[in-house]
């Protein structure tokens, strides 16, 4: 049996070494790159629909992810206010380097479904991986890049990213401190590269929660994180509400994120960056603003006070969506302070209207509309 690596623990939080974070979360990436349990530096393809990714590449996808993560949660720590503050934000970390480094178990993976554990055609594969650690189970929902479907409705979305974006939803919900993502992280398991969510044990969908009004607060921080990344998905079956008074909402499926503006070949946009369906947003409306204002202005000023916070998310993005990310970036940031401005949701949100939009925008990409990028570059051509 191999060694673990020591985690903090709320009892020695004051020896706790931030370094030990980045030490955790690259341990698993630099093992596979090592040559351990199996694994060598050869180049072995991996099929991904017309992609091929060699286990080195996918072993620096993993690094690369697992330092962005570490370099978060050591910014996180440094700006915390309290001893009380470190604890949950190293109560939280733990979660992370357990689903990062803990052991598949046999078999590791099956079908999931809203039913049970059945298998479901979505946008993507989806599965749970079953783990263990320290001889206690931990259980993920696991999305293969191999099971992504290349021809659900998402329009400025590139093919073969989901799984990232799942991972940079998670890090703009820790970096704003919403909490209303489930931990997750970047595995390479028996069925290839994907993304791995912490389960939420004990909770159901909102669709079949009929009061939505028992945790306003949690609403409304599922509707600005839906606001703040493009969420294209943001249906009530992809948002949880936990079993309890005043049950706490997690908001999951954040694969169809970050879409980039369209322009048809004359420059003119056809679709904008981050065009948002959610029926979370739509829903907040009729949240009073004596509820949304000090939510926005707490999580949006956190991080928009935060220098060290931003200078982190802009790598994160820049690593999933690459010549993407600065438009992208552009309009995240343009949302957040227009909000913190405002200090309320858009008021006059229609969900139905921006699903229209969102078709629109799907079908003038399959005609050949494109990113501003690839115009400006057919332009110098």
């Amino acid at each position: 049996m191999k060694e673990k690596r020591p985690r903090p623990s709320e009892e020695k939080e004051k020896e706790f070494d931030t370094e030990d974070i980045k030490t955790g979360l690259v341990s698993r990436a630099e093992k596979e790159n090592s040559g351990e349990e199996e694994r060598t530096e050869v180049v072995v393809p991996v099929e991904v629909k017309g992609s091929r990714e060699s286990l080195v590449e996918i072993s620096e996808i993993l690094k690369n992810t697992d330092r962005l993560t570490a370099e978060l949660y050591d910014v996180r720590l440094g700006e915390a206010e309290s001893p009380e503050g470190i604890q949950e934000i190293i109560k939280d970390l733990n979660t992370f380097l357990e689903l990062r480094e803990a052991e598949p178990c046999k078999p590791p993976c099956e079908h999931l479904d809203s039913m049970g554990d059945k298998g479901v055609k979505g946008a993507n594969e989806t599965y749970l991986l079953r783990l263990v650690e320290r001889g206690r189970e931990i259980v993920g929902v696991y999305k293969p890049v191999k099971g992504e479907e290349i021809h659900v409705l998402k329009a400025g979305i590139e093919d073969f990213t989901l799984h990232k974006r799942e991972w940079l939803t998670c890090m703009v919900d820790r970096a704003l401190e919403l909490g209303v993502v489930p931990p997750t992280v970047l595995r390479d398991e028996d069925k290839g590269l994907g993304s791995v969510q912490a389960f939420v044990q004990e909770a159901d969908a909102a669709t079949k929660v009929p009061d939505r009004g028992k945790n306003p607060e949690d609403l409304v921080l599922v509707a600005l994180l839906h606001s703040l990344t493009g969420q294209q998905d943001g249906h009530r079956g992809n948002e949880l509400i936990k079993r309890q008074p005043g049950g706490k909402v997690k908001a999951i499926d954040n694969s169809e994120t970050f879409g980039a503006a369209l322009y048809d070949e004359t420059g003119q946009e056809v679709f904008p960056a981050l065009q948002v369906f959610s029926r979370a947003l739509e829903e907040a409306k009729d949240i009073t603003t004596a509820v949304q204002t000090p939510l926005l202005e707490i999580h949006l000023r956190t991080f928009l006070d935060s220098p060290r916070r931003q200078e982190v998310l802009k790598k994160a993005f820049d690593f999933v969506l690459g010549e993407e990310s600065d438009s992208v970036w552009e309009a995240f940031m343009g949302k957040a302070r227009d909000l913190l401005e405002k200090k309320k949701l858009p008021s006059d949100y229609d969900a139905d209207m921006a699903r229209h939009v969102i078709r629109y925008g799907w079908s003038q990409e399959q005609r050949g509309a494109t990113t501003k990028r690839k115009t400006a570059e057919a332009r110098a051509a």
